[in-house]
């Protein structure tokens, strides 16, 4: 009979902070409209961040990608006049700058952002 260990092993230290976040703080900001993409990020990057969401207030939809510059043929998502973008619940926590662009003018948004405890 092979034999079987049914004592979890012990794990010597846990990095609870992975789990637990502060409120998310809010912020609105103004997107510069399109094509040319904006020479730095809209939203910096943040080592702390726990996870983020965007709401577009409009009057134009915006794209938005995570990374340091945006552009018409280069975003990870358009987010919609009145519609809210937050990452996968199960990706990774996501560190680096955001960077955000008005489509078909400029627009502006709400930026929530949470951070570790």
């Amino acid at each position: 009979m092979p034999f079987s260990n049914l004592n979890p092993q012990t794990q010597s230290s846990i990095n609870i902070a992975e789990d637990t976040r502060n409120a998310k703080v809010c912020n609105t900001i103004g997107i510069p409209a399109g094509p040319t993409p904006p020479t730095t990020p809209l939203i910096a990057a943040n080592a702390n961040r726990a996870t983020f969401s965007i709401y577009n207030l409009g009057p134009n939809p915006v794209l938005m990608r995570e990374g340091p510059t945006v552009s018409t043929t280069l975003y990870e998502a358009i987010i919609p006049v009145g519609y809210y973008w937050y990452p996968d619940p199960g990706e990774p926590r996501y560190l680096g700058a955001i960077s955000l662009m008005g489509s078909g003018g400029a627009s502006s948004c709400q930026f929530c952002e949470a951070t570790l405890v």
